[in-house]
């Protein structure tokens, strides 16, 4: 229980010190930046003027996936900006404590890495990551039992609430392919693709043009985290390009060696390629550390390493705040190209480095023999079903 007990803790801390935000609508940015703690939870509400009840999509432009979309429009019928934060930080902070009760569950993982980290206090209130990491937790479980149906059921709602867990749909293909079990690989994803069919179609049916806001918001952003602070003079189109690229060939050089393991890959593979794809993504927001530790859970690296990442990520959070409150005050700039340049660059290609190091566990579990990997002739049902000789 212990576990629970710091992350409970942690996540109270985190209420009280974002729920300060909501007695400033009126100016929420100056105040947000002024004392840290700005949170897009509140943000989209006072932008997006959720006292009426707009519908994402429909009513206005919306910059994440659809299942976020209809989260958000669920919880702003509460009928305040007070009330709306109270719930969804309720439901958020729940999913947070489920995501630990979860890893309890996932062979290997340590729920500890997730629970000690300071990112529940600092990114819980943020934004609407612990959704989707618990539902990924759940698809996680789910698959590791056995449960294939269950496990893309809840994958869809992960990658449609945050979209980062699709590395894990590409895991379990690569596992159920490895063990030939080409049916079911192919049941997963076209149930996947199904799934995803349900829940878009209705927003891209009603507002066809919206729909693909998430997808060219985030093809438009400017490259402004890891490596790619060394070359900001690099047009958008090609830092779009070679991070593709970079996440193909580190993704298949990963799935070869998951291809070659002797132990069940499906959390390993999928933590390690997550992490691949923060380390050499354009953007690294704030609350993404909640998905490097959640991955280090998984992965269960050293905890000096992971000490140096939680003490990376809370530098990189107050310079980051830092330099957002210097760019709002008229006389900021100059300050805050200083502080860009000597202290928020270099720990954007400290955190890389780190996460490399983490991949580097990643890679040394799947290296691991943990059994003989079971024949395809011992499997004895096809999807959602147990099978004989896997964990």
């Amino acid at each position: 229980m212990l576990p629970f007990a710091v992350a409970a803790a942690f996540l109270v801390l985190g209420y009280l010190r974002y729920a300060l935000g909501t007695a400033h609508p009126d100016d929420y940015l100056a105040d947000a930046w002024e004392h840290l703690r700005f949170s897009d939870v509140i943000w989209l509400w006072v932008r997006d003027s959720g006292a009426s009840h707009p519908v994402p999509y429909l009513d206005h432009w919306f910059e994440y996936p659809v299942l976020l979309g209809g989260l958000i429009y669920l919880l702003g019928f509460a009928p305040s900006l007070g009330a709306y934060f109270a719930l969804t930080y309720a439901v958020l902070a729940g999913c947070a404590l489920a995501t630990i009760a979860l890893l309890r569950r996932l062979p290997g993982a340590d729920p500890w890495y997730l629970a000690a980290a300071p990112a529940l206090y600092l990114y819980t209130g943020l934004n609407w990551d612990t959704a989707a990491i618990a539902a990924t937790a759940a698809a996680l479980v789910a698959f590791d039992r056995g449960r294939d149906r269950w496990g893309t059921i809840a994958l869809v709602a992960a990658v449609w609430l945050k979209f980062f867990p699709l590395v894990f749909l590409a895991a379990i293909l690569v596992e159920r392919l490895r063990r030939g079990r080409r049916r079911a690989a192919l049941e997963i994803a076209g149930l996947f693709a199904l799934g995803s069919l349900v829940v878009n179609l209705p927003v891209l049916l009603a507002a066809p043009g919206r729909w693909a806001d998430f997808f060219t918001f985030n093809r438009d952003r400017a490259a402004d985290s890891n490596l790619w602070v060394l070359a900001r003079d690099i047009p958008t189109s090609t830092v779009n390009a070679l991070s593709l690229a970079a996440l193909a060939i580190g993704g298949l050089g990963l799935a070869v060696l998951a291809l070659r393991s002797r132990r069940s890959v499906v959390p390993p593979l999928g933590a390690a390629l997550l992490l691949w794809w923060l380390a050499i993504n354009k953007v690294f927001s704030p609350q993404y550390a909640l998905w490097v530790f959640f991955a280090l859970a998984v992965l269960r690296p050293s905890w000096s390493l992971w000490t140096a990442l939680v003490a990376a990520d809370l530098a990189a959070y107050a310079v980051g705040f830092f330099v957002q409150y210097a760019l709002h005050r008229p006389e900021g700039g100059p300050f805050a190209d200083w502080q860009i340049r000597h202290l928020y660059d270099p720990l954007q290609v400290l955190r890389v480095g780190l996460l490399l190091l983490a991949i580097g566990s990643g890679m040394r579990l799947l290296l691991q023999e943990e059994g003989a990997l079971p024949a395809a002739s011992m499997t004895v049902t096809g999807i959602g079903g147990k099978h004989r000789g896997e964990p």
